[in-house]
């Protein structure tokens, strides 16, 4: 009898664990939802992608070489 109880108990644990375990691991979602499209819009989308244009202009002017995309080092 006191087996069955141990196991009884023990099995107990183990679904409250899986119970449990959904709830407590479970988190809001962050960030911005896609719209009606599929697509992200919003300020911080524009930003990320002025910034990216940027870094892409200035990526491009280092690797072909363009001398007006690099500043003189001042001292």
């Amino acid at each position: 009898m006191r087996k069955f109880v141990m196991s009884l108990a023990v099995a107990g644990v183990l679904a409250a664990g899986v119970v449990a375990a959904p709830v407590l691991y479970a988190e809001e979602p962050q960030g911005p939802t896609p719209g009606p499209g599929g697509s992200m819009t919003g300020p911080d989308m524009q930003r990320m992608m002025a910034m990216m244009g940027m870094c892409h202009k200035m990526m491009q002017g280092a690797m072909m070489g363009d001398p007006s995309s690099q500043q003189p080092h001042g001292k």
